[in-house]
């Protein structure tokens, strides 16, 4: 007598039989049920690590950008305030000498 793939004999090494026969298809539906998992699983974590990976270089690509703007502006800045402070030296000590020579000459 079969009963959904178990064979109900008298006879206990029969049933031991049959159920290991029942069993090795279940066994291989659970193995390609746990590979196609692990496919699908691999295949997010892929995504996951490519839309990381992406996520991670444009943040680096706007630090790189902000560095370098900040940059060249102080670089602006700094020349700007340069040449301020160079011309403001400069007539300070024109207008210095030319009192000195007025004062001596007066």
């Amino acid at each position: 007598m079969r009963w959904s793939g178990i064979e109900l004999t008298t006879s206990r090494s029969h049933v031991r039989r049959a159920n290991h026969s029942a069993t090795l298809p279940l066994l291989l539906v659970v193995v390609i049920v746990l590979v196609a998992a692990a496919a699908a699983t691999t295949t997010v974590v892929a995504a996951v690590v490519v839309a990381a990976t992406v996520v991670v270089v444009a943040v680096v690509v706007v630090v790189v950008v902000v560095v370098v703007v900040v940059v060249v502006v102080v670089v602006v800045v700094v020349v700007v305030v340069v040449r301020v402070v160079v011309v403001v030296v400069v007539v300070v000590v024109v207008v210095v000498l030319v009192i000195r020579n007025s004062v001596k000459s007066g």
